[in-house]
């Protein structure tokens, strides 16, 4: 931690917060927009090319090493800070894109061709017109992704030794030693409990949208 200084809770709880909502927000933008051009211009050759190379990347095991990756973000000047974490969360591909574009697939193109006819452009369409009709799907990407990242303590210990959020400090707090007190199991498991409130509370108010499945209208004849 920066100038080896203890970071409180509180904190903590706004680095998590920070962490979690930003890179979650980003990702499934980026997933969104990648998803929504490769899923309805599949017609101009080379968005065909590019499904291409998405496949490859998702399916084969393609990956950096962790010292490539530190190397990378300290040369960018991005290693170390929450901005710079956020961008390098937001790849556009993965499990979220591919949830997306099977979205894209269902929602019929038909909108966005009466969209063009009344002179609408092409990202106005995709914004106002296609997009709403995803939100529900938008909101549930984003809640699982947010659960994902509220939960990561290898990010914050990697990349962002100046920023612990919770899962760092409930890691740290799990094997501490220091105080004979505070290592009992009973006192472990309140804290690790007490991390894990605010994710039960967000499911338990979006449990129907999580669980529940998109549902598309139809065009009007």
């Amino acid at each position: 931690m920066r100038n080896s200084q203890y970071i409180e809770a509180p904190q903590m709880l706004l680095n998590s917060l920070i962490y979690a909502g930003g890179s979650g927000v980003l990702s499934v933008i980026t997933a969104c927009l990648a998803s929504y051009v490769l899923a309805k211009y599949s017609y101009l050759k080379w968005v065909r090319s590019l499904w291409g190379i998405v496949l490859i990347t998702n399916y084969l095991p393609i990956s950096s090493s962790l010292a490539a990756n530190i190397k990378l973000l300290t040369d960018l000047g991005l290693y170390d800070s929450m901005i710079g974490i956020m961008l390098w969360q937001c790849g556009a591909f993965g499990y979220i894109f591919l949830i997306y574009y099977a979205t894209w697939k269902s929602v019929s193109w038909s909108y966005a061709e009466a969209a063009f006819i009344d002179g609408a452009g092409h990202f106005r369409t995709m914004l106002l017109i296609m997009w709403p009709m995803t939100r529900t799907i938008f909101g549930v990407l984003f809640i699982q992704q947010f659960i994902t990242l509220w939960n990561d303590y290898m990010t914050p210990i990697i990349y962002l030794p100046s920023y612990p959020n919770l899962s760092f400090g409930a890691y740290q707090f799990q094997f501490s030693n220091a105080n004979v007190d505070v290592a009992t199991p009973p006192i472990q498991i309140a804290g690790l409990l007490m991390l894990a409130i605010p994710i039960f509370v967000l499911f338990m108010v979006f449990r129907n949208k999580i669980m529940g499945s998109l549902t598309l209208g139809g065009l009007k004849g």
